[in-house]
């Protein structure tokens, strides 16, 4: 009879180190998980295309130059929500931004929502920046890459993510 007690035992022991486990892999996997692109070079915004500065006056038939930008995209691939903090950039000498030139916080235009905004699952965040400006200190500082990061609420860490942002011919 307690050979049969012990076998229950051992075999619920067991099963429910298990069941322990698999929560703990159910928990890790249910975090939220931010995707960031980066896209140079966008002309379009909100459906309109903008003209650089001074293009406006040129008269009709003549060329307009076209005011480029970048776009980021934060999508939530997690299963769970976050909330997105803050948003900044920098100016970097490689993709992993060891050395970096500047920074700044307030330089980009949300598509949508001005931040902090809770990106549900499956969501996306848009923003911009402006290429011409990015293109001017990269010239000025001889750093080719930019880079954006992202503070949000499941990590303490900023998630980046880098470019290289090259004048468009």
């Amino acid at each position: 009879m307690t050979e049969n007690i012990d076998y229950v035992a051992w075999w619920g022991a067991i099963l429910s180190s298990v069941v322990f486990v698999w929560n703990i892999v159910k928990w890790k996997l249910s975090a939220p998980k931010l995707d960031v692109c980066i896209s140079p070079n966008e002309y379009r915004w909100k459906g309109c295309v903008e003209l650089m500065p001074g293009e406006e006056r040129k008269p009709p038939g003549e060329v307009k130059k076209m005011k480029p930008f970048i776009i980021v995209e934060v999508r939530n691939v997690g299963r769970s929500a976050a909330t997105l903090l803050d948003i900044r950039f920098a100016q970097c000498d490689s993709p992993k931004g060891r050395k970096k030139s500047m920074i700044s916080e307030s330089e980009h235009d949300p598509f949508s929502s001005p931040l902090p905004v809770v990106l549900e699952a499956g969501h996306v965040w848009l923003c911009r920046f402006d290429q011409h400006q990015v293109t001017k200190f990269s010239e000025e500082n001889k750093t080719p890459y930019f880079s954006v990061d992202i503070r949000h609420t499941h990590t303490k860490d900023w998630v980046r993510t880098g470019v290289e942002v090259a004048k468009k011919s």
